[in-house]
């Protein structure tokens, strides 16, 4: 699987929160410890920041850590209000109790 896609925009959405916060690349790595040139390629998509360092620049950035990933498939199609949730939920179980009674009839 090719990952490029997916560093450049998690590196975009890092960025963003940091301009958003009115933070410098530097301020933003001596807030979580790493050097100036890390935030760099992590912000380009040169790289990936690992677990402990995704949650260190949520903290520091005042953002969820999965504000910095694409988001799923029901946010996009649906939203995120409760209804739209929701309506997933009813959905799965939907499916779930159908499968069941299926099986129910084969045994």
């Amino acid at each position: 699987m090719n990952f490029e896609k997916y560093k450049f925009e998690l590196g975009a959405r890092i960025m963003k929160a940091r301009l958003k916060k009115g933070m410098t690349q530097d301020q933003l790595a001596k807030a979580i410890g790493r050097s100036q040139p890390a935030i760099t390629q992590i912000e380009s998509g040169k790289s990936l920041p690992g677990t402990g360092t995704l949650f260190k620049l949520g903290k520091a950035l005042d953002t969820p850590v999965n504000r910095f990933f694409p988001e799923t498939v029901p946010n996009r199609v649906l939203g995120t209000t409760i209804f739209g949730l929701l309506w997933v939920r009813i959905r799965h179980w939907w499916y779930r109790r159908k499968r069941n009674k299926s099986a129910e009839e084969e045994s």
